[in-house]
């Protein structure tokens, strides 16, 4: 059942969200209007040229980045200058609690399956794609030895990050958004089957902070 529509009544004294009236002073909580960006065929149709919009358009880029040696220079010069950075979690103040949380922060970056570097590195196609999505998984740090799940450096039984698993842009099939126009599901190609991922258990980034609303930015090359 879908979310139920609010609307203002005429004297502007208060709002209705379907048969229930809501008051002036819970009116803030309500989410007016539509993003506004163009969505047709399951991708949003808002990049320009018209060639690079939609699944083919992913397509078409991800073929340019290979063959086209002033899109691979420039990618390449940007992975280049991330990896000279230094990855720190700084602690908000130096309370034992707050320095206590950005050790354990520090620490899940340090204890994945995969590198911190390789979730970098593939967030770094977002200035080619306009974005790009790493799924989050977790685990629950039991050592070396667990009975069940994925190993840690730690055994603490505290929640850490297992990985930050890449989905490339090019297996996307589809998105599906809200009543809202924010992007809320990817549907990504598989071997077998087409698999649908929320947004809520990814992180994603992106080439500005207006494209977050709708998680499909804007190359910045092409």
């Amino acid at each position: 059942m879908g979310r139920p529509k609010a609307t203002r009544s005429k004297q502007g004294s208060q709002t209705t969200s379907g048969d229930k009236a809501i008051s002036p002073a819970q009116d803030i909580f309500v989410d007016y209007g539509v993003t506004g960006v163009p969505f047709s065929e399951g991708m949003f149709g808002d990049r320009q040229p018209p060639e690079l919009q939609g699944t083919a358009g992913i397509q078409r880029m991800a073929e340019m980045m290979r063959k086209e040696p002033a899109i691979w220079i420039t990618q390449n010069m940007i992975t280049l200058s991330a990896r000279q950075a230094m990855w720190t979690v700084e602690p908000a103040s130096d309370s034992p609690a707050d320095k206590e949380v950005a050790e354990t922060i520090a620490g899940m970056m340090d204890d994945m399956s995969t590198t911190w570097w390789d979730a970098i590195q593939f967030a770094l196609s977002a200035p080619a794609f306009g974005f790009a999505d790493l799924h989050i998984v977790y685990k629950r740090r039991m050592g070396q030895t667990p009975k069940t799940g994925a190993t840690s450096k730690y055994d603490d039984q505290l929640i850490g990050l297992r990985k930050l698993a890449i989905r490339r842009q090019e297996r996307i099939v589809e998105g599906h958004p809200d009543e809202h126009g924010d992007m809320k599901f990817m549907c990504r190609r598989i071997p077998t089957t087409v698999l649908a991922t929320s947004l809520s258990t990814s992180t994603v980034f992106c080439t500005s902070a207006a494209a977050m609303l709708v998680a499909h930015g804007k190359a910045l090359v092409g």
